[in-house]
């Protein structure tokens, strides 16, 4: 038996990892036939640029137009209009857009892999890894719904490689980018700004040459939507009236305030501009509460930025994420992506009892993630029967464990490793 085990360490790590994404990419790939939410959106969209260039989409004004994502993800629709344009419908643009969401899971998790393996191993590398492409929420969300969130995460952990491995001038493109993909980027940003600042990671020469490629960046890729003021309407649409586009408590996000909603079932009819608290809005409240987090949490890591490693940085980070999704209104039921491949950084190379209190609670907020995808379009008579009690209990679940991290966050010193 020692021999077996003696001879499975002498495998190679690449080996692993290719098996590992190999399988789960399979797994991704027996949920393409399943029709994702916003298949129809990704349809009219690829179509639009492919006949009118990117600022198309922003332009025309039928069912699913002008489109409310910003333009890095039309860029690839784009493309993958023209393929499906030259190849007349032989491969489609929901295949690829399925085929895209599941490679760019395998990525993110070679680039966890790339992060965790300097300073807890190879082992480490495999079983982060496995838990990110095994996951059932993940795996939901890319191999059936095939949504961009991905990206965000993406963008994300090739941001923090990229502080990992001193790649300054990439380290402030990928930053816009996540933030050309989607406006939930936001919430990590200053997370990474206060990090570098505090513990002077970069020369004002670094700094200088990080604005002037952020700015190239912008210019690149909003150049093309100059004309014909689709400029204007993109971020009118994907940034400026984002944050009203859907004014209800919450939109299946099982969170604080979909506990609120008198019937799950009729959620578009509770709307966040009502008066909760005195002169307060549902979304004023929700705003004040993130906000207070939001703080408490950059206090934290200025006290703390000089002992915390990069993995410990993403724990606090992934916990910024998750407050945005369980304390303000308007929230999407994926909106929590990015704290999954963010957390989980933040489980590594524990021992103990944080080992286990860390690694359950991912795990545990992981199914309740599912369950609460799964209950948006279930078919199921028996989860349509009972919403009431299950999403109210996978939201208090999330409530919970929430505070027992940020408690713990609190009172217990950051790692004494450094990246």
């Amino acid at each position: 038996m020692n021999d077996f085990f003696a001879r499975l360490k002498r495998i190679p790590f690449w080996v692993w990892f290719a098996l590992l994404a190999l399988l789960a990419f399979r797994v991704r790939v027996f949920l393409f036939p399943f029709e994702g939410v916003d298949d129809s959106w990704w349809l009219a969209w690829a179509d639009a640029a492919q006949k009118g260039g990117v600022s198309a989409p922003y332009l025309w004004t039928g069912w699913h137009l002008p489109a409310n994502y910003p333009p890095l993800f039309m860029y690839v629709l784009m493309v993958f209009g023209w393929i499906q344009a030259k190849t007349n419908c032989v491969v489609d643009v929901i295949t690829l857009v399925h085929l895209f969401s599941c490679t760019f899971d395998v990525i993110t998790a070679w680039l966890i892999t790339r992060l965790v393996i300097p300073t807890h191993g190879k082992s480490w590398g495999i079983i982060a890894a496995a838990s990110w492409l095994f996951s059932p929420y993940i795996i939901y969300e890319s191999g059936l719904w095939a949504q961009n969130d991905i990206l965000v995460s993406f963008w994300a952990i090739l941001t923090l490689w990229l502080l990992q491995t001193k790649r300054t001038t990439w380290a402030t493109i990928a930053v816009i980018l996540g933030l050309l993909t989607k406006p939930q980027f936001v919430v990590v940003v200053p997370f990474f700004i206060v990090w570098v600042l505090v513990r002077k990671e970069w020369s004002f020469r670094q700094w200088i040459t990080g604005i002037l490629a952020s700015i190239l960046t912008l210019s690149v890729v909003l150049l093309p939507l100059a004309k014909n003021k689709a400029l204007g309407i993109m971020f009118h649409e994907a940034y400026q009236a984002s944050a009203g586009y859907y004014p209800y408590y919450s939109l299946n996000a099982y969170n604080v305030w979909w506990l609120q909603v008198p019937d799950p079932r009729d959620w578009l009819h509770s709307f966040d501009y009502t008066k909760v608290l005195g002169s307060l809005s549902a979304f004023q409240v929700g705003l004040i509460a993130f906000g207070a987090v939001y703080a408490l949490l950059i206090a934290l890591l200025v006290k703390r930025a000089k002992k915390t490693s990069l993995l410990d940085l993403a724990w606090i980070a992934s916990l910024g994420v998750f407050a945005f999704f369980l304390l303000s209104t308007q929230m999407h039921e994926r909106y929590n992506y990015q704290f999954f491949a963010l957390a989980l950084l933040g489980c590594i190379g524990l021992r103990g009892k944080v080992a286990w209190f860390k690694g359950v609670s991912w795990w545990i907020l992981t199914l309740a993630g599912v369950v609460n995808l799964a209950m948006v379009e279930s078919a199921s008579p028996w989860m349509k029967a009972n919403i009431f009690t299950i999403s109210h209990t996978i939201a208090w679940i999330n409530i919970a464990v929430f505070i027992a991290l940020l408690v713990h966050l609190i009172w217990s010193p950051p790692r004494a490793y450094e990246s």
